[in-house]
Parts: structure tokens; sequence; C-alpha cells
């Protein structure tokens, strides 16, 4: 029998992350873990690698055929890991797309826990969970906890109406009220504060009044069913497999472009001859005899990272070394579009870029974009599917190449989203899985094709 949870919500904000963290922080040191994330965020699996020291997996229905989830959990929690899984959102959210907490706990069949927010009531909480449990008859709610709560009494009276109306569902403690938080930046969770955080001391505070050892009695579950991963996903032809197996490609990965998903650094790591990572602001030079550049998103338009990458000197001119040779080929998504392009215009200061493609941009005080895309590539007449999430914006683009257009499922709306110099670079908005997209591969990271 193996083990795993998802640690789901009614809403955002009621404490996921922060309860999911000190689990994780406490199951470790009585299991090995492998920690994953239900949706396409970034910034939550960072936070998991912190606290456990393993690598978060991305779990994603829209991205991902039913099978490939499937197959892609299985190949991760392979030698007997325990799986801890946090949710996106409330469990329902996502339906539409069978992207919620529910549709990937009911695809896996991994038992979920409920975290509830507790301010302010106690009685209506019955009719809550009723609603929950009711809702979809498939669900895999077996546990509950409660955040927010005031006093133990408050708890007290909790856990009566819950254990008599619900014997089924086992009731696993409280949190109390006003306990510390990790704080928000525009795209999650700010991962500065774990640095100087007392994570020990946080995660005895969340688990002072929650069961464990009764938690960990609802985890039992099935062993997925499904292939291996390389039998799930779409293949590359031959000609280009065996082309990757010559190459060598370098990965950008530092504060600046931390954005990455562990999967896309594992099937690099299967497809090509090597892979070199490097920091960009520890002024690291791009190893010349890599064929292929990839930068991925992050932050760059804070003052501290611009400042530090506008100091990389020996970086830049080996990007601009990099450029110059059209055999090789360069891939950049979001903060690494930015860094391709000439400037950043953030609160009426402009940050210089490398200037690598003629294209400058804006941050906007809201967002551009959330949420689930579709690229149309004219380049090659294909399409990809990503997420995107951002608040900078393309100005003027009108001497840089817009090759892919981006729309939202069961939309006739479309922007640019990819720009190339028509040579050999292209940045686009669009983060994507690599393994389920061959043709995004093959297109954009092998110098034998044309861009």
């Amino acid at each position: 029998m193996s083990k795993g949870i998802v640690i789901s919500a009614t809403s955002s904000k009621a404490g996921k992350t922060l309860i999911t963290l000190a689990i994780l922080r406490r199951l470790s040191q009585r299991d090995r873990l492998r920690p994953f994330k239900i949706g396409p965020d970034y910034i939550d699996p960072q936070f998991h690698y912190k606290i456990t020291g393993q690598n978060s997996v991305n779990l994603d229905r829209f991205m991902m055929s039913e099978q490939e989830l499937k197959s892609t959990f299985k190949h991760y929690t392979e030698g007997g890991l325990t799986a801890v899984v946090e949710g996106v959102m409330g469990y329902f959210d996502g339906m539409e797309k069978e992207s919620s907490s529910y549709d990937i706990a009911r695809i896996l069949g991994i038992p979920t826990l409920l975290v509830i927010s507790a301010e302010g009531t106690y009685t209506t909480i019955a009719a809550i969970v009723k609603g929950l449990l009711t809702y979809r008859p498939d669900h895999t709610i077996k546990a509950v906890l409660f955040n927010h709560v005031s006093s133990e009494s408050h708890y007290k009276m909790i856990q009566a109406v819950i254990q008599k109306d619900f014997p089924q569902i086992s009731v696993l403690g409280w949190i109390k009220k006003d306990l510390d938080h990790i704080p928000s930046r525009h795209l999650g969770l700010d991962l500065s504060i774990m640095d100087d955080m007392d994570i020990d001391s946080l995660v005895d505070n969340v688990l002072a009044h929650i069961d464990i050892d009764k938690l960990y009695e609802v985890m039992d579950m099935e062993e997925v069913n499904a292939l291996r991963l390389d039998d799930a996903f779409p293949l590359l032809s031959d000609k280009a497999y065996n082309e990757f197996k010559k190459l060598k490609v370098t990965v950008i990965q530092d504060h600046a472009f931390s954005f990455l998903y562990y999967d896309n650094i594992q099937y690099l790591k299967e497809l090509y001859k090597e892979v070199y990572i490097i920091s960009a602001l520890e002024d690291q030079v791009i190893p010349q005899d890599s064929q292929v550049l990839y930068i991925p998103g992050g932050y760059v338009e804070t003052p501290e990272i611009h400042n530090r990458l506008n100091q990389s000197h020996n970086f830049k001119d080996s990007l601009h070394n990099f450029v110059a040779d059209k055999g090789k080929r360069v891939y950049g998504e979001c903060a690494g579009l930015i860094y391709l392009g000439k400037s950043l215009l953030n609160d009426d200061q402009t940050m210089e870029m490398s200037g690598i493609l003629p294209i400058s941009f804006r941050m906007r005080p809201t967002r551009k974009r959330l949420g689930y895309y579709e690229a149309k590539d004219t380049q090659y007449g294909t399409s990809y599917k990503g997420h995107a999430f951002h608040y900078s914006e393309a100005l003027d683009n009108h001497n840089a190449q817009a090759i892919w257009s981006l729309y939202k499922p069961n939309s006739t709306r479309e922007e640019g989203g990819a720009w190339t110099n028509g040579v050999n670079v292209l940045g686009t908005y669009l983060h994507s899985f690599f393994r389920n997209n061959p043709r995004l591969m093959e297109n954009y990271f092998l110098p034998s094709n044309n861009m």
C-alpha cells in the first residue's frame, strides 16, 4: 500500500501552503517524500524544496493528458516515496479544464485533506463540509482540519458537530488564529522570507494541535497503474532524438531565473549529451561548447536583481558571443524574454537589458495575463499548450518578428506572445512542459532547424 495526501482547501489564502510546508517538514522526519504541486505554479515547489531538500513536481491536467499525469506521478514516487501534494485554489476550482485538486486526486486515487477556515463560525462549517462531500460523489476527501481558530473551546464546538454529522471524516485538529504567515509578492509567496524564518519553530506552532499520526492513517492509497514515461509521452522523431544526443545545452538557474519545472530539467538531461547549469547573477560564462541556451522565467524587474545582472559583464559578453554564432539557439521564457530585449520600463525607471531582441517592455500596475494559454506558431504551423502569468507587456515590437500568438482556450482573441530575431533567438511569455511538446523541442531546441 502506497502513501499519499492532497492538501486542499475551500479557497486560496486558506493556509494551504503554510500547512503543506509544516506537514512536509514533519513527515520528512519519518518517511522518504516526494512533494508535488497541482497546477503550473513555480513558487510553491521552491518552498517545498527548501523545506525537504527534495525537488517538487508539477501535476497539471491541462498541460498533460490523463495518462501522462499518471505516468509522471508513478515515475516520481517510485521506490516507495510518500506523496504530499499541495492543491490549487479551492478543491473544485478548475474543474472546467479538469485541472482542479479534485480532478487530480480523483484520477490518481489520492486521499484529500481539506483545510477550512473557522474564523467567525462553528456550526455553519458543517454545512460547508456537507456541500463539499455531496457536490461530487467520487471525491477523495478523507480528513479535515481547521485554520484561524480562536481557542481550544472554539475548536471543540466545531469538532463535536463534524464528528456527529460526518463520522466517516477524520478531524485532525486546528491551527490558532493570527499565526505567522508567509508574505506574498505579485507572482506568489515571497521566497526571500525563508532565509530569515525559524522553520522548525513555525512548523511546531502550525502542528501544535494537529494529529500527524491520525493524518498518516488516512494516507493509504493504491499504487497508480500507469505506463513508463517513455511510453506515455509523445516521442521525438528518430532523427531529432539522435541529433539531441550529440548536443549540449546550458540552462541559466539563479534567483533571477528560477522558474524551472523540475521535470523539464530532467527531460533535458535525458535528451542532451550534457546539461550545463550556470548563474547569470554570479557572472558565470556560457560554455561555448554548448549549442543551445535556455533562459527560464523569474524576476528581472527588482532593482537588486537588475543591478546585479548589469554588473555581470562576463555573462552578458558570453551571451552576445553565443548569439553571434548563427549555428546556436537561444530560448527564453517570460523574464528570459525580457532580459533578451532592450529595456524594461518600471515605475518610470528604464532598466537596460541585454539588447539581443529589438523589443522593449514595461511593467503594468495590473496583470497582463494569467492562466492557461495555447500558442499558435505561424512559423511552423503548429500549436503548444502552456501557462502565462505576467505584469509586463511588449512596447516597440515593430523591429522584432512576432511569430506566436497566444490565446485562451475557447477564445478567439489572440495577442503576440513570442518574438524572434529571425535567426537563432526566440523569447516567449508562455511557460511549457517540454516532455509532452516534442514539436516545440524540435523546432526551437535544435540548431539544425531554421527559425
